[in-house]
């Protein structure tokens, strides 16, 4: 096995190992997908998110990696970016993007280049990748500048909207997510539980869903953030199973819908500057401290 130099960058408590391969190739495509395995591992390996790896943008980079993405219709333009943003999830799939670890990556050109901002090409496994640009500010902060939301890729997510809340944002048809007897007890006997969400793309697709609104019972809405009445561990618990049940019920049950998987997000809005947030990453299928 050969030895692999690699950085441990956090942001929000999403946390990346990143591959520097900007003066070059450390691995073939074959073994980033076998390192982020064991990058990702928290058992046996590094323990973290994602493997992020950096490259430059020119020609020969993007030969590489059109020769494992057969999908590219054409080659993207080395001139459009400095560097290239690549991002693996445990089982070795290529993610698009995250804005956590494009803020990681800003602070790691400003660390290691001293680079303050750059242009970099990220959605690398879709048919035409995305340039944002990234940097640090006078704290030395990473920042990402990921442009307005768009409409989700048909290639990423194939659903039908019930209604468009704008020309960006979907509504999504309500969902029965089945429970078994005695799940949701002391709560409701119901053996299912009624979610709606909003379908919006960032770089990664999101469902977005505001317990408040969307469930039909309000004392399960306020367990998302450990907000009934009762011992705080049983809150917490039940607001984290709930998480885990509905989010993984998107990723299983729905996947005709989301054959790539869904980042499924929970808000909550406490004033116009405040909002209350928990997020179950597609690729990791686990909640996360946080999610770009």
């Amino acid at each position: 096995m050969k030895a692999v130099p690699f950085v441990k960058y956090t942001s929000f408590g999403n946390n990346f190992v990143i591959l520097d391969e900007l003066g070059g190739e450390l691995l073939s495509e074959e073994e980033k997908s076998q390192f982020a395995h064991q990058a990702t591992n928290t058992c046996f390996g590094i323990g973290c998110d994602n493997l992020l790896v950096v490259q430059r943008s020119d020609r020969s980079t993007l030969e590489r990696i059109a020769a494992g993405h057969p999908h590219w219709s054409s080659r993207p333009s080395s001139r459009q970016a400095d560097v290239i943003f690549r991002m693996f999830e445990p089982d070795g799939s290529e993610a698009l993007s995250c804005g956590n670890g494009l803020m990681s990556i800003a602070r790691f050109l400003r660390d290691e280049h001293g680079v303050r901002n750059a242009r970099i090409m990220t959605e690398v496994p879709l048919a035409n990748p995305s340039i944002v640009r990234i940097g640090t500010d006078n704290h030395d902060a990473g920042w990402v500048d990921l442009g307005a939301a768009r409409c989700v890729p048909e290639s990423v997510c194939q659903v039908k909207a019930e209604s468009m809340v704008d020309q960006v944002v979907a509504q999504l048809p309500s969902l029965d997510v089945t429970v078994r007897e005695h799940d949701l007890k002391p709560y409701t006997d119901a053996l299912s539980l009624k979610v709606s969400g909003y379908l919006v793309f960032t770089g990664e697709p999101h469902v977005v869903i505001f317990p408040h609104r969307s469930f039909g019972l309000k004392t399960l809405a306020q367990a998302i953030f450990g907000g009934t009445e009762g011992p705080v561990r049983r809150r917490l618990s039940v607001g984290s199973w709930l998480v885990r049940r509905i989010s993984s019920y998107f990723n299983q049950e729905c996947s005709a819908w989301f054959p790539h998987g869904i980042n499924v997000n929970f808000a909550q809005v406490i004033d116009r500057n405040v909002v209350e947030y928990r997020c179950y990453e597609r690729g990791i299928y686990r909640e996360t401290l946080a999610c770009g």
